[in-house]
């Protein structure tokens, strides 16, 4: 008997089948917890590297942009034969746009090193080429595409739409967006907008402004997300061309530098004849001024003498 009992007392040292279940369970849970959150940050880590690589190659993108917009071509001649300006078609906003810029421009940006027009002034145009637009498998995709052609010696009849093929720029921009800045904004050459102005900005640049160039123009490049329930990655950059200017003087017959014509909407007042205007001020410096008084330099009021007196005509 003694030794059943001992048996007994043995066999009840085991785990009960609810101790077993409630390990399985809190082990399960512990597991799952570890795995979700390994998972989590694996995905975020990989998602980083997705969207880093994105703004790395829309960066490149936009770069090439950039440089072809600074590159812009302008004759500085009395009556530029052809049409040398930017021309802008609105077709929508935001990831949805599918803008056209076309302009001129010299060098190889967007056109590469090896290009026979390169040297020459040529036309570009930048615009989303629609899946399966095109019948090169390696163009299927659709993307940022650009046309470029020489701007002399064309038939009559060319017809860039046919005549050139379109180079893809990259895959994964489905959206294209531009705007430039209205000439209303601008002054005569050499100034600049205040920083207290707001500027506007147009949607298309078509018409009369065809033949002249804009001071700024925004481009917005939308990419593909890296995942399909996120929008689309939006890259914004505004860039200044050079030559602008240029393309808002009158040239006189011989091709030489004339008077600058204000863009519509900003006009400056007249100037009384044989008035000078000091740097900084909107005002005539000898306005007002009493003819036997003269100025210290550095003071805004008539000099004094030792007594506080005013000057009288010659000096002291």
């Amino acid at each position: 008997m003694p030794h059943a009992k001992a048996r007994r007392r043995e066999a009840g040292k085991g785990f009960t089948l609810i101790e077993l279940m409630l390990s399985i369970t809190l082990m399960a849970a512990i597991a799952a917890v570890t795995y979700f959150t390994f998972d989590a940050g694996t995905r975020a880590w990989r998602g980083g590297l997705e969207v880093a690589d994105s703004l790395h190659h829309a960066d490149f993108v936009i770069e090439q942009l950039v440089m072809g917009l600074r590159s812009a071509c302008y004759p500085d001649a009395a009556r530029p034969s052809g049409s040398y300006g930017l021309v802008l078609v609105n077709n929508g906003d935001d990831e949805h746009a599918r803008d056209t810029l076309s302009w001129v421009k010299l060098g190889t940006a967007l056109v590469g090193a090896d290009s026979p027009i390169a040297g020459t002034p040529h036309r570009v145009e930048v615009s989303v080429m629609e899946p399966d637009a095109s019948d090169d498998p390696a163009q299927a995709a659709g993307g940022l595409a650009v046309s470029a052609w020489r701007i002399v010696a064309l038939p009559e009849d060319f017809d860039p739409t046919t005549a050139v093929k379109p180079l893809l720029l990259t895959p994964r921009v489905v959206g294209f967006n531009c705007r430039v800045l209205d000439p209303a904004n601008n002054l005569q050459e050499g100034d600049a907008p205040s920083s207290d102005d707001e500027l506007e900005w147009l949607d298309e640049w078509e018409g009369d402004f065809t033949n002249r160039l804009p001071y700024a123009v925004e481009l917005s490049l939308y990419l593909e997300p890296a995942r399909e329930q996120d929008p689309p990655m939006e890259v914004k950059r505004i860039v200044e061309i050079p030559l602008a200017p240029l393309s808002w003087r009158d040239k006189g017959a011989a091709g030489g530098r004339a008077e600058t014509t204000p863009p519509p909407g900003r006009a400056r007042a007249p100037r009384a004849p044989g008035t000078i205007r000091s740097p900084g001020t909107n005002r005539d410096p000898g306005a007002n001024r009493d003819p036997g008084t003269r100025r210290w330099p550095g003071r805004n009021g008539p000099s004094p003498d030792g007594a506080g007196r005013q000057l009288p005509p010659g000096g002291r």
